[in-house]
């Protein structure tokens, strides 16, 4: 037989499985005991699961898989240590700008420049300004520095002395 003549035969049978499968959805009883972080399966149930995807008998790692059955699929992908590490201190900063006592012009300057660090690490990695990040970071600080350097009243100073340390950090 043919390369060709396979191929066609075996699109026709999955077409005709998957069209099968759509009338008949897998039903599946499940029960169990979570012990230790594991499930046990024990007894029989009146719970019931349908499978309208794939079911893997093996070990499936760093795969990316999606489905439906006629909603969204959303995904999720966890960041780099790194960009969460900058972002948690970046939210730290908008976060305490309105509690330190410091000029308005360098409030302003900072939450520019914090929320264009935001939306430069948005984008996808390969189009990121590592030295646009860079430079907006050394603004942040310089915004910081007067009220860390001891012209703000209470506890502003020490605040601002902890971002910029945190902010000396990542830069």
């Amino acid at each position: 037989m043919p390369n060709n003549d396979i191929r066609k035969l075996f699109r026709d049978l999955q077409r005709d499985i998957n069209r099968e499968a759509k009338r008949h959805p897998l039903k599946i009883p499940i029960t169990g005991e979570e012990q230790g972080g594991r499930l046990f399966s024990h007894g029989s149930s009146s719970h019931t699961t349908v499978n309208n995807g794939p079911i893997f008998n093996a070990s499936v790692q760093g795969s990316h898989l999606s489905w439906t059955t006629g909603g969204d699929v959303y995904q999720v992908v966890s960041a780099d240590s790194a960009v969460e590490q900058l972002v948690k201190v970046v939210g730290d900063v908008l976060n305490a700008l309105p509690d330190l006592d410091m000029a308005s012009a360098d409030r302003a300057v900072a939450h520019e420049a914090a929320d264009e660090v935001l939306l430069e690490v948005s984008k996808p990695e390969a189009e990121r300004e590592r030295s646009t990040i860079r430079r907006l970071l050394v603004q942040m600080k310089g915004a910081l520095v007067p009220v860390a350097t001891g012209t703000a009243s209470g506890t502003s100073g020490a605040i601002a002395q902890s971002l910029i340390s945190n902010l000396n950090v990542l830069s």
